[in-house]
């Protein structure tokens, strides 16, 4: 009898966190779905004719020092410091089943300076350039008002630079998915 008590306390015990997140509304994630396997395939070989993830890194971390370096000179007194150490993970869909990794680098900021419009209209100049140099042509703006920019240039599966002022110069990377050498 107090093995059937325990076990049941047991059961109990375990569905109160599902319980509890039914009851506020939340619902507990499930994982997505793997890729079709003909998706697989191809996005597989999409990240074989790409460059490895090891020299994505290198070209990508070439690029935000470009960018930081090419800033410093518009911007007198910026003063450059990488937040957050960076981060590596698998890639999601549709690369989830190729073995891939992705990286994303530490922001890079520089506080607290004044950019005028024609000081910024530089800095996104030399992004671009920087960006372009790694493949990542294609230009987006999730802000690009006087004194508020978020811009960002990506390219072949994810890989991306962002851009954006706001009282402080951010430039941040992202390798998308690659595989890494021993991977290819």
């Amino acid at each position: 009898m107090t093995e059937n008590r325990t076990r049941t306390r047991t059961v109990a015990w375990a569905a109160l966190p599902a319980l509890a997140l039914s009851l506020t509304g939340c619902q507990m994630e499930t994982p997505f779905a793997a890729e079709p396997q003909d998706r697989s395939v191809a996005a597989l070989e999409e990240l074989k004719a790409l460059p490895s993830l090891e020299d994505t890194k290198r070209a990508l971390w070439d690029a935000v020092n470009q960018i930081s370096t090419e800033a410093s000179r518009i911007v007198p007194g910026a003063k450059w410091k990488d937040l957050n150490g960076g981060e590596s993970d698998r890639c999601q869909v549709p690369y989830d089943q190729t073995g891939g990794k992705r990286h994303y680098f530490p922001n890079r900021v520089a506080a607290n300076v004044e950019v005028s419009e024609d000081q910024w209209a530089r800095v996104e100049a030399a992004a671009k350039r920087a960006a372009a140099g790694i493949g990542a042509t294609a230009r987006q703006a999730m802000a690009d008002a006087p004194g508020d920019h978020d811009v960002f240039f990506s390219g072949p599966a994810g890989l991306s630079i962002n851009v954006g002022y706001q009282g402080n110069i951010a430039i941040s990377g992202y390798t998308g998915c690659r595989l890494p050498t021993v991977a290819k």
